[in-house]
């Protein structure tokens, strides 16, 4: 030890205290030489605070820190485990804050429960443990049935064996929407029903699955074309056109300008692949998906292909009227 070090600490009453033979606890309780503080809590609360064969209180403890000695702490409680805390004076928690959970004994590990969508219930072996994101504590080591379940999608269910891999793992759980699954359902029931492709791309849009609403419109552009005289079309370029019109909520600025990407290339690849289909709004549509994308000079050049393939027509005449040259 430096010799200032030994000055300091004889000046110090706590030093002269533990000469005389207070005990080390008492030592780092005396007030006369603190110069850091970390409080210890516990969960369960009330766990007596240990060091060596002397109690230092019961948590949560404002524990005093004196000098560059790394405490050796541990913490018990009745009905739970003991846990040892290294408490280095040197290097103090940020907050000065150390949190410790003490499990019962025959418990191990951590599993981590993590959902999409966030959320979600878990219960393990039948009983709530609360929702993700979420740790499970205090499981047997043994294995564990962990169900993930949501409003509106298919439940999940898991094993989670605690006594292996150290008893700690993360589980993650995809609900299936039952929304899609239903309007799926009603696809393979009518599939001229353009109603459905509608409802089923809202849904993706609203869960911002851009390039799945791409392409459930794509699936009701393709019906269209191998059904021709198909009603309900008003309906789909309705639909289409207000990703491009923001008439909804779907998400950030980036997120819409995502969608509105996801749907430019979905329309783009349509037109190509049927470019003697009679809809007007379809191209329309892909003009002005790439003008909100800032993209005038592609939405230009779509505006002469469909100028050729429909001259006069009466939405095109109106583009013409916002600026868009006739070839």
């Amino acid at each position: 030890m430096r010799i200032e070090n030994l000055i300091r600490l004889a000046r110090c009453p706590a030093w002269r205290a533990l000469a005389s033979g207070v005990g080390l606890a008492a030592v780092l309780l005396l007030s006369g030489c603190r110069e850091e503080e970390v409080r210890i809590e516990s969960a369960p609360p009330a766990a007596s605070v240990w060091l060596g064969d002397e109690i230092l209180g019961v948590t949560p403890l404002a524990l005093p820190l004196s000098g560059s000695v790394v405490l050796h702490l541990r913490l018990s409680l009745p009905g739970c485990t003991d846990k040892a805390v290294d408490i280095d004076p040197a290097k103090p928690p940020a907050d000065r804050v150390v949190q410790v959970t003490l499990d019962p004994p025959g418990t191990v590990g951590v599993a981590r429960c993590e959902s999409d969508p966030t959320g979600a219930d878990v219960y393990v072996d039948g009983e709530f443990r609360g929702r993700t994101p979420l740790d499970l504590r205090h499981l047997e080591p043994r294995a564990h049935e962990v169900v993930f379940m949501l409003a509106n999608r298919k439940s999940v269910t898991q094993t989670f064996d605690a006594s292996a891999q150290g008893g700690s793992a993360t589980l993650r759980a995809v609900l299936p929407s039952l929304t899609e699954e239903y309007y799926r359902q009603q696809i393979e029931k009518e599939a001229t029903n353009l109603h459905h492709y509608c409802d089923l791309a809202h849904h993706y849009m609203l869960e911002r699955r851009f390039a799945d609403a791409a392409n459930v419109f794509g699936e009701a552009v393709t019906v269209m074309v191998k059904t021709p005289g198909l009603g309900n079309a008003d309906r789909l370029w309705s639909e289409i056109d207000r990703v491009t019109e923001r008439q909804y909520d779907y998400g950030t600025d980036e997120q819409v300008a995502e969608a509105r990407k996801a749907l430019s290339r979905r329309l783009g690849e349509l037109l190509k692949a049927y470019p003697d289909a009679p809809f007007p709004p379809l191209h329309v549509s892909y003009i002005l998906v790439l003008d909100s994308l800032n993209e005038r000079q592609q939405a230009q050049e779509a505006f002469e292909r469909a100028w050729r393939r429909f001259p006069n027509e009466e939405s095109l005449a109106r583009l013409r009227k916002q600026g868009f040259a006739v070839p």
